[in-house]
């Protein structure tokens, strides 16, 4: 949740870039309301009950949560329009999560062109 208000806090940021934070979740409708009310506008959000997206890019963690579940792991994935993966940063659990200083980075990285 932090992570996500401080992105949002940041919006501005990726705006300049041309880039949009989208949050995917694997609450049900109501968690994922109230986690949109406690994030704000600046983040649009997928629901990913079955974890389809999660498995698809590897994010299960497979140490489960104090409740015993399996819970995605943090990710960030930057992605052009047609669907191209140009950058993956999987955390190592789901308690560790990069700052948003360090996603522009890695976003003016792959989108700056080489010299």
């Amino acid at each position: 949740m932090v992570e996500l208000v401080k992105l949002q806090k940041n919006k501005p940021a990726f705006d300049e870039l041309g880039t949009s934070i989208v949050a995917v979740t694997v609450e049900d409708n109501d968690g994922m309301r109230k986690t949109m009310k406690r994030v704000g506008s600046g983040v649009a959000f997928i629901r990913d009950t079955e974890g389809q997206l999660m498995d698809l890019f590897g994010l299960r963690d497979q140490a489960p949560n104090p409740s015993g579940k399996s819970v995605p792991r943090s990710a960030n994935i930057l992605l052009r329009q047609d669907g191209q993966v140009l950058w993956v940063h999987n955390s190592p659990n789901y308690r560790v999560r990069l700052g948003p200083d360090d996603v522009l980075d890695a976003i003016k990285q792959r989108l700056t062109p080489s010299k």
